[in-house]
């Protein structure tokens, strides 16, 4: 072999190897485009997990919102409940005052009417 075929071969196996790293290029280009693709779409998944947090703290903080009105609405039950015991005691004790009156003025009224019959 002389010099000239040798250095043909060893032309021809460069370009060779050359054709290869062109190729690998072709695949690290495809990676890489890949890779900006997935960073889209992982940008585009926080930004969504971003407006859905906001979100819920939305939902929880009309949560907290109705929790208290909730709890106001209880106490004025509450309040509503005692006023009628209050009332039914206030009542109850009228009632007994006028069953005593009303005993009062029948024992007056019997005594009365015996006196008109006696006399």
């Amino acid at each position: 072999m002389q010099n000239e075929e040798f250095q043909i071969l060893v032309l021809q196996e460069l370009k060779a190897i050359n054709g290869k790293f062109d190729k690998v290029d072709e695949r690290f280009d495809r990676l890489e485009a890949g890779q900006k693709v997935i960073e889209r779409r992982l940008t585009s998944l926080e930004e969504r997990q971003t407006r859905m947090e906001e979100r819920q703290d939305r939902v929880e903080c009309r949560l907290t919102s109705l929790e208290e009105r909730q709890n106001e609405i209880y106490q004025v039950a509450r309040a509503i409940e005692h006023s009628n015991t209050v009332g039914k005691a206030n009542m109850d004790e009228h009632n007994v005052k006028i069953s005593k009156h009303e005993g009062t003025f029948k024992k007056i009224a019997k005594v009365i009417e015996d006196e008109i019959i006696t006399a």
